[in-house]
């Protein structure tokens, strides 16, 4: 259940397009003592309006930073000027792709993990207000085929994966087998339900990570 009451505009766009929670566990109170002044408020106010929550029938999930601590450091080991960054995950698609945001510029982190690519915004290092911007508009403008994954013939794969497979526990993500990286395929009958920590664990072993400016 969403409390639309503590809501800010941008984060209803975001409802709006994927709905109410499918389900929904309550922030701890300590989750507001450590990361308060650390992560934008907006953010924190989501976490408040509907705990970490799955969207969309599990295509989109906003997370407890504390369950993928270290993760998004694992992919920016290497790339300059990110290397070493405090980096925070508040949100992951049912495909494993992370979003975290780093409090020293305020920007957010996009870490495709099946492809290995990196995306941020093209801007230098600012102001906690511009934090709040980042995060805003990354939900603002979010729609469901973003977070989606398409088949070798460019058909997206969620819907299909869900009905086929079922649904996604909170530490499940749907994986391919064998990884696209050895040489698998991208299509509905190579895609498994997969521990997420095991399965983006065994990606980053097989990935060289790049990064993209937008």
């Amino acid at each position: 259940m969403v409390d639309a009451t503590m809501m800010d505009e941008f984060f209803s766009l975001f409802v709006e397009e994927f709905g109410a929670p499918n389900s929904s566990r309550p922030v701890p109170d300590d989750r507001f003592a450590k990361y308060g002044g650390i992560l934008p408020e907006c953010l924190l106010s989501f976490w408040r309006s509907c705990g970490f929550a799955c969207f969309g029938g599990g295509l989109f999930w906003m997370v407890d930073p504390e369950d993928h601590v270290g993760r998004a450091q694992d992919w920016t080991r290497g790339i300059p000027d990110w290397d070493g960054k405090a980096l925070h995950v508040f949100a992951r698609t049912a495909f494993g792709d992370l979003y975290a945001f780093e409090p020293e510029s305020g920007r957010v982190l996009s870490v495709y993990c099946i492809s290995g690519l990196l995306m941020t915004e093209r801007r230098s290092p600012a102001s906690r207000a511009d934090g709040e911007k980042s995060v805003r508009s990354f939900f603002a403008i979010s729609n469901p085929e973003d977070f989606d994954f398409t088949d070798e013939d460019d058909v997206p794969l969620f819907s299909r994966a869900l009905e086929t497979l079922g649904a996604l526990n909170a530490d499940e993500v749907y994986g391919f087998e064998p990884l696209l990286a050895l040489g698998g395929r991208a299509s509905l009958d190579h895609l498994r339900k997969l521990r997420m920590d095991v399965h983006l664990d065994i990606l980053r072993q097989f990935s060289t990570p790049t990064l993209r400016m937008v």
